[in-house]
Parts: structure tokens; sequence; C-alpha cells
């Protein structure tokens, strides 16, 4: 825990210093990476995120996917779990107490996403992540109702490691995209 720690910490401060015009670039070569992905490409519902301080910015997949008419599924998180939400292009969304956007679950309905885009601290050659620690993401992707769910976790190139040191409660993705 003491490693994973470290390694957190280092690739934030590395995620702070990627600029803005690096950041950009990076959402449309993620967005450009799934058009090429056979899954993506089939599936019709997708779990995305709203990024969190300097995490990959989805917009661009969400925007693309709306126009493709797939479903876009945002990440609630409901005590310490995850529940994915419908997100529509006029939906509302606010902050949760974490200050993480997220659907209102009183006008949205939940859904099980057949592709879900996890964002990532960082990501290993292997396929494991390092998230913000608190487990949320492994939790839910063992979940039986995602574990159809073609899992893609998302970084940039730049936070890629050699290894993150996984313990055997992490989940492995299906695909890494570096942007």
């Amino acid at each position: 825990m003491i490693l994973k720690a470290r390694i957190r910490q280092r690739m934030l401060s590395c995620r702070s210093r990627i600029n803005i015009n690096t950041r950009k670039y990076a959402a449309h070569a993620v967005l450009k990476q799934l058009q090429g992905n056979n899954r993506f490409m089939q599936s019709q519902h997708v779990g995305l995120y709203w990024p969190l301080q300097t995490e990959i910015d989805c917009s661009p997949v969400m925007q693309w996917c709306w126009q493709h008419q797939k479903r876009v599924y945002l990440p609630v998180l409901k005590g310490q779990m995850i529940q994915f939400f419908l997100h529509t292009s006029n939906g509302m969304i606010s902050k949760n107490r974490y200050g993480i956007w997220e659907p209102n679950i009183h006008t949205s309905s939940e859904g099980h996403p057949d592709f879900i885009c996890v964002p990532c601290v960082a990501v290993d050659r292997l396929g494991f992540r390092i998230g913000f620690g608190t487990g949320a993401y492994d939790k839910v992707l063992k979940k039986e109702s995602h574990a159809g769910a073609h899992k893609v976790y998302l970084a940039f190139k730049q936070t890629a490691l050699f290894d993150s040191g996984h313990q055997k409660h992490d989940v492995k993705a299906d695909e890494v995209i570096l942007g």
C-alpha cells in the first residue's frame, strides 16, 4: 500500500504538469482509438465519466456517442459503491460531496453499460490501474451486473508504468488506451 501511495502521488504530480493542449490532444486521441475499436463500435451502452481534476476528458467521446445513438452512463457514488446512471445530452448533472459530477438519480435510470471507460491515475503494462485508492471502481467492475462489460482503462501516456504494484483485489482491464 505504501508503494501504491507513493506511485499515486508521483503520477498525480506528473499529470498536473500536463499542459492544456496536450490534454485536449489526449482526449481526441482517445476518441480516435475508440472509433477504431470493434467492441466500442458495437456497444450500445457506454459507461464514461466526467473528468475529476486532471483526468482524461471524456466529453469528446460522450458527444460522439450521443451523435451515434449510443446510451451514455455516468458513475454515481452511493455510499462506497458506484452505480451507473443514464446521462443524456440535455441531462442535468451536479457535483457530489467529493466534487464529482453525477447525473440526477431522480430523473435518470440506472443502467448496465456493455463497455466501460475507467479513469486512471496511472496504468501498468499488464492492464492494472492505480486510482484514488478507494477501490470503488474495482468493486463495481467485480459486480455480476458488470461482469460481461468490456473494461477499458484510460490514462495519459505520461502516466504509463512498468509495474503498478497491483494486488489480488485489483481488476485487470480488457484493454488500456493511452492518450
